[in-house]
């Protein structure tokens, strides 16, 4: 009489659970499983905001409140924030950003906002803007700023 090794073992372990998943009740679990992995609350191709707002601010994002967002992941990276911030927000790459015509943005942010049923309001508004030159692609970010309200609007864009 020959011992088994452990490998034996697994192997016997293995067919036994291969030959139990086959048929109908295989096509089932495969089916649960698919739809349990698609089943998600949220969009999969927006772009996650907190992970928008780290790639875009320094300050902690404790210190803000994200009121709406939007943006795509299909074919280019475009997402989009609007924030009201509780203190000071310092934007990363903050030296690095220059003034910029608010038309544009605010035409972006009034169209954006519009899906969601608001606006950028009236008010005194303040724009930047950032390259970053060295990519191949178009790309930038914008920051609005309502003065008058306190709120800010950020977009990251990279077209290739």
């Amino acid at each position: 009489m020959r011992m088994g090794t452990a490998g034996d073992e697994y192997r016997g372990w293995a067919r036994v659970t291969l030959e139990a998943l086959t048929g109908v009740p295989a096509v089932a679990l495969a089916l649960a499983l698919l739809l349990a992995a698609c089943a998600r609350s949220d969009d999969p191709t927006r772009p996650r905001p907190d992970k928008v707002y780290a790639d875009g601010f320094v300050t902690p994002i404790e210190s803000v409140t994200i009121e709406a967002d939007g943006g795509s992941i299909v074919g280019s990276y475009d997402a989009w924030l609007r924030l009201r911030p509780v203190g000071g927000l310092e934007a990363r790459l903050e030296t690095e950003y220059q003034p910029a015509d608010c038309a544009p943005a605010q035409a972006y942010f009034q169209r954006k906002l519009a899906l969601v049923g608001l606006s950028i309001g009236t008010g005194r508004l303040s724009c930047r803007e950032y390259t970053n030159a060295r990519l191949p692609f178009d790309n930038g970010r914008w920051l609005l700023e309502n003065e008058t309200d306190g709120r800010v609007y950020y977009r990251i864009w990279k077209t290739r």
